[in-house]
């Protein structure tokens, strides 16, 4: 897997008496973290291995809005990245990452998509939109800043 020793996006073979797996790799220049899990005397044992893919990580990024005025009811629309895990959005009053639980407006669960639609209170503040994401399972933030209306 991508995101950390023990993750298994990649695959996850399960129980086998096979000695090989064919295992499709992407090229988005991340650690790979493989374990080779056997059982000896009734005991499981675990063999960690990391590798490398080839080429390179593309980060996400907001690709609507970016900045300025949002609006009451804002859809936030980003770009996915390449080699990226556990992609969340996050708005918030205050620019700390992670958000005190008093200053968000919006805690998006880890997912898939590329768009939320978020609620936005009209005090004419400061918001800070964030894409959290993990990459090489270690969790990263990227902050944009708007107004609320």
């Amino acid at each position: 897997g991508t995101d950390g020793v023990g993750s298994s996006d990649l695959y996850d073979g399960g129980a086998t008496t096979a000695t090989s797996a064919t295992v499709s790799i992407p090229a988005n220049g991340v650690t790979v973290f493989a374990s080779l899990v056997y059982h000896l005397n009734g005991v499981e044992h675990d063999i960690a291995y990391t590798y490398t893919e080839s080429g390179s990580p593309t980060l996400p990024a907001m690709i609507s809005p970016t900045s300025g005025t949002l609006t009451s009811s804002q859809t936030f629309t980003w770009s996915q990245g390449a080699g990226v895990t556990l992609l969340e959005l996050k708005v918030c009053t205050v620019d700390v990452a992670p958000c005190p639980a008093a200053d968000v407006i919006y805690n998006g669960p880890p997912t898939t998509a590329t768009s939320a639609t978020v609620s936005i209170p009209s005090n004419g503040v400061p918001v800070y939109g964030f894409l959290v994401y993990h990459l090489n399972g270690v969790e990263n933030w990227i902050t944009y800043t708007y107004t609320e209306p």
